[in-house]
C-alpha cells in the first residue's frame, strides 16, 4: 500500500512524511529515537559550557578570595604562599597543573564533539585532580566552596552522560 505525500484533512492540505504517513511538522518535535539521543547530547552541551563557566567564575574569584575570608584564615593563607620559596616540587606541581588544565580543555573540546576518546581524557583529568586536592592543605571562602561543589556536580553530570547514556559517537561506526 502506498502513503500518499498529501493528504486532505478538514478543510485544508497537509503534506505528510513518505516514512510514517504522518504531517512534517509532527516529525519536527523530534519524537522517536533520535530525540532521546539529541536531547542527551544537547544536555552535555549545555553541561560542558556550564562547566567551563563555572571554571572561569572559580578563577575569577580566586584572585578576590583572600577579602571574603576571616582575619585569621587570610593570614595563615599568605604566610602559605612564599615566592622566595619555590622548590622543585612546586614547580613540578605546576607543571602537572598546567598539564591539567591543557587537557581538561582538549577533552572539553573533544566532548563538545562527541568523541569517545574525549571522555576517558575527561575521566583521567577529573582523577588527577583528586591528586591535587590532596597534595596541601587550601582555605577558600564558602563562596568559591559552593561554586567548586556545583562544578563538582556538573563534572559528575558530564561523566554520567558520557558513560551512561549514547551521547557520544561510537568508536567504530557501523557502515
Amino acid at each position: 500500500m502506498e502513503i500518499p505525500l498529501r493528504a486532505k484533512v478538514g478543510a485544508r492540505d497537509e503534506v505528510t512524511s513518505p516514512e510514517a504517513g504522518r504531517p512534517i511538522w509532527f516529525a519536527l518535535k523530534r519524537e522517536g529515537p533520535d530525540a532521546s539521543r539529541m536531547n542527551v547530547r544537547r544536555s552535555l552541551r549545555i553541561l560542558l559550557v556550564l562547566h567551563v563557566l563555572m571554571l572561569v567564575v572559580g578563577v575569577a574569584l580566586s584572585f578576590f578570595d583572600g577579602y571574603l575570608l576571616p582575619d585569621t584564615l587570610e593570614d595563615w593563607k599568605d604566610a602559605q604562599i612564599n615566592e622566595d620559596d619555590l622548590s622543585l616540587s612546586d614547580i613540578l606541581l605546576l607543571a602537572l597543573w598546567l598539564g591539567c588544565l591543557g587537557g581538561y580543555l582538549v577533552s572539553v573540546v573533544g566532548l563538545f564533539r562527541q568523541q569517545r576518546w574525549a571522555a576517558w581524557l575527561f575521566l583521567a583529568i577529573t582523577v588527577l585532580e583528586l591528586f591535587f586536592t590532596l597534595s596541601e592543605p587550601s582555605v577558600c571562602s564558602g563562596l568559591l566552596a559552593a561554586i567548586d561543589a556545583l562544578a563538582l556536580l556538573v563534572q559528575g553530570a558530564i561523566l554520567a552522560l558520557c558513560f551512561g547514556t549514547d551521547a557520544l559517537r561510537p568508536e567504530n561506526p557501523a557502515g
